[in-house]
């Protein structure tokens, strides 16, 4: 069955097989944007399984060619990821009773072709843990770990070459009382030019603020650090 649910894809669904299967085939339309998607992306799950039972894992495999017509400069993304229902259960079924439901998403195979023929090969373990105890909030974390550094979400070879990894220091944490910002958490990212560290939920002086008053903003505090040991540091609003 295909239906056509997305401006520039159509989509086709298939429960005839022991996996079940929607598959999102891009036609490079563009929608009017600035760049234009061709190729396929395909969500399966085993016949049988729901996504509410505990353990419960779809998988995405992406094929996608992402153009930006300004320059026809484009990227090709294919591999997978693999999203698990750790404890089971459905999210919009929280209530401040139920214990936390967390779901993760596993990859070691995306790999991202650039127009010059150069690949890169990137990783993800991230955790996404939900909970409805003073109103709805998730909190993203990352599961990997190497050697003393634990916490890392993504890590890889970037554009140019050079190896890098991301490391959640602190739980990136959106809450539904908070307007649905995020309202507190810190990531890092190591590569070959130093440390970025990005804090957020801070006040204009970098202070934590929890939930803005009206009209109030929410700041982040970047601070980077190079190998030669020079720091600089900035706060601005999001």
């Amino acid at each position: 069955m295909k239906k056509k649910l997305i401006c520039d894809a159509v989509v086709t669904f298939d429960t005839t097989n022991a996996t079940h299967t929607l598959t999102i085939t891009y036609n490079g339309t563009g929608c009017g944007l600035n760049r234009k998607r061709t190729g396929t992306v395909t969500i399966s799950i085993p016949a049988g399984v729901h996504w509410k039972d505990k353990g419960a894992q779809v998988t995405v495999v992406f094929n996608l060619t992402v153009t930006r017509l300004t320059d026809n400069k484009s990227i090709v993304l294919t591999g997978s990821h693999v999203y698990t229902n750790v404890t089971g259960g459905n999210v919009i079924s929280l209530t401040p009773s139920s214990q936390p439901i967390i779901h993760t998403v596993a990859s070691d195979n995306m790999v991202i072709t650039f127009d010059n023929g150069a690949q890169r090969t990137w990783h993800v373990a991230r955790q996404r843990t939900y909970t409805n105890l003073n109103g709805f909030a998730v909190a993203l974390s990352g599961t990997h770990t190497d050697g003393a550094t634990s916490g890392i979400s993504e890590w890889g070879t970037n554009r140019w070459g050079n190896n890098f990894t991301t490391v959640i220091n602190q739980p990136l944490t959106v809450a539904a009382s908070c307007g649905w910002q995020l309202t507190s958490g810190q990531f890092t990212l190591n590569n070959a030019a130093g440390s970025t560290s990005i804090t957020f939920g801070l006040d204009a002086n970098g202070n934590a603020s929890g939930c803005p008053v009206q009209g109030s903003t929410y700041y982040f505090k970047l601070a980077y650090t190079s190998n030669a040991n020079k720091t600089y540091t900035f706060i601005l609003p999001y």
